[in-house]
């Protein structure tokens, strides 16, 4: 399994302080059977700035230390960028990374209330070309729980997104649970990560969520998809072959609330 999503780098974010932390979560990680992380520290959130060089420097830290330890996790560079006015001159000046800087995809991180405008343009600069946009944990934004009406048009246009290990599962309640679960089913989420933080509490596992992804497709090679052969395809920069979303099994409600600007 491959974890698109992870803040394990050291002293970076809000993930884990200390260089021992980020292995321990290393070791984690590789019991659960995750043979591969993307390294996801957040920036531009307005306290976390995280340029590309840090990430790739922490990256290649990191990975030293867990060969020097046989463990056998393979680290990838990242970030999780927040949705600003300054994100795509961020991007495109190479100040935020691509997944695995292949200047293919970039994990985006939503405002926690609702959806900004502009994500059902794919991000095109003649200085990067084409780079489609992975929406991250779409499932815990406030409007979403209420209606998946708006991300319907966006995944229809190439919007990929990626959910929360702990919101398949139920540890952030019936609620994200329930919509996390639409969006499986109805093929409006791609990829499963952990957004691992920390070794307690949330770590570095998919497995669990897998088993429960496998249950509700009633099919584990489809769920197995969502951790391994996307994520892959994300990470070698190839592009995803995916099947247009259906409609989703409960209705929709409540009102819908102005959106944020995004340019």
């Amino acid at each position: 399994m491959i974890d698109l999503h992870a803040h394990i780098l050291p002293g970076i974010d809000d993930g884990p302080s200390t260089l021992e932390e980020a292995v321990a979560m290393a070791r984690l990680a590789v019991a659960d059977g995750i043979t591969g992380i993307c390294c996801t520290p957040h920036t531009l959130n307005g306290q976390f700035i995280t340029e590309a060089d840090t990430v790739l420097n922490a990256c290649s830290q990191l990975q030293q230390e867990l060969t020097k330890k046989k463990i056998p996790l393979e680290l990838y560079p990242g970030g999780e960028i927040h949705i600003t006015d300054s994100t795509l001159e961020s991007i495109v000046t190479g100040k935020s990374l691509t997944l695995n800087n292949t200047g293919k995809y970039v994990l985006l991180e939503p405002p926690p209330l609702e959806l900004p405008t502009g994500l059902d343009n794919p991000i095109y600069h003649p200085e990067v070309e084409w780079i489609t946009p992975i929406l991250a944990h779409p499932e815990r934004v406030a409007t979403l729980l209420y209606s998946l009406d708006e991300l319907y048009p966006l995944v229809e246009e190439g919007l990929i997104c990626q959910v929360t290990a702990l919101s398949v599962t139920g540890e952030f309640g019936p609620q994200i649970q329930q919509t996390a679960q639409t969006m499986i089913c109805c093929g409006l989420a791609h990829i499963i990560a952990s957004d691992t933080h920390a070794e307690t509490g949330r770590i570095p596992r998919l497995s669990m969520a897998i088993e429960q992804a496998a249950d509700w497709l009633g099919s584990l090679d489809a769920a197995e998809k969502l951790c391994m052969d996307n994520p892959g395809a994300v990470i070698s920069g190839h592009p995803l072959h995916l099947h247009p979303p259906s409609r989703p099994v409960r209705p929709s409600f409540g009102k819908k609330i102005k959106h944020f600007f995004f340019a």
